[in-house]
């Protein structure tokens, strides 16, 4: 396998876990903004919701009309309608109204995620650095109302580790997070996650161990510790862990690509 292969192979097993199993239902495509629209100087989400909107089935759209035209309580039911389509990027104009007119803790929160999932799934960099940026702002408001919430902590060194130009300053609220709290195990699966993004296999190795000995359930973590010690090249202990995965997990996605990491190794 070439190095080019090897230095990516982590993040489509990222992607599997974060992706394959959670999102399981057919989305419908973020659209991708034209060159001549002012939208790629200035990111409108009342725009980018019309071009989503035209995408979608004639039965989706009509209901989203509906909702729009007869309820009184439209803002929240369309932030919950365009969720149920698992569309974040559409759900958090909703979702951040409601929380400008009701700012507290947990609508903010509501927005944060939204926003935060909606950078993820977005193609087009004008769309994703507002995304991120209300992710940010939405994070930290909930942090100004509740500085103990280490779930949106983690949640806001992510933002900064993955979607911005200071990553330090996201992996150092990370670090900080597990000072704290030393069985939070979003903030360490993240750590680990960074440390494989930046070769440092070893220190993902315990991150993910960690992870696993907080939730022995989590046996995706046994795929991404043996890919860790694959890329460190320690395949013997690769080999140990991905056997397991492939005796022990009933997800089929999971067991293929402990495969194809078996078999690279040989």
């Amino acid at each position: 396998m070439s190095k080019a292969k090897d230095s990516q192979r982590w993040l489509i097993i990222a992607a599997i876990i974060l992706v394959a199993l959670v999102y399981l239902s057919p989305k419908i495509q973020a659209p991708k903004l034209k060159e001549n629209q002012p939208a790629l100087r200035s990111f409108n989400h009342v725009d980018y919701i019309a071009q989503v909107r035209s995408k979608l089935p004639a039965n989706r759209a009509e209901f989203i009309s509906s909702i729009q035209s007869n309820s009184v309580d439209s803002i929240s039911l369309l932030g919950k309608a365009w969720d149920q389509l698992q569309l974040p990027d559409v759900s958090s104009y909703y979702y951040l109204k409601i929380a400008e007119s009701n700012p507290n803790e947990l609508n903010c929160l509501n927005a944060a995620f939204r926003f935060f999932d909606g950078f993820r799934m977005v193609d087009d960099s004008i769309a994703k650095s507002y995304m991120i940026s209300q992710a940010i702002a939405n994070y930290e408001k909930v942090l100004q109302f509740n500085p103990g919430n280490l779930n949106a902590k983690t949640d806001l060194g992510i933002c900064y580790a993955e979607g911005t130009n200071d990553p330090m300053k996201g992996i150092g609220m990370l670090r900080e997070v597990v000072q704290i709290d030393s069985t939070h195990e979003n903030a360490h699966f993240n750590l680990g996650i960074l440390s494989m993004k930046s070769g440092q296999y070893e220190k993902a190795i315990l991150r993910f161990k960690k992870v696993l000995t907080l939730n022995p359930k989590r046996i995706e973590m046994k795929l991404m510790i043996g890919n860790a010690y694959a890329q460190a090249g320690i395949n013997d202990s690769a080999l140990i862990i991905l056997n397991e995965v492939v005796s022990q997990s009933t997800n089929a996605t999971l067991v293929s690509e402990a495969k194809n990491i078996i078999n690279n190794i040989k």
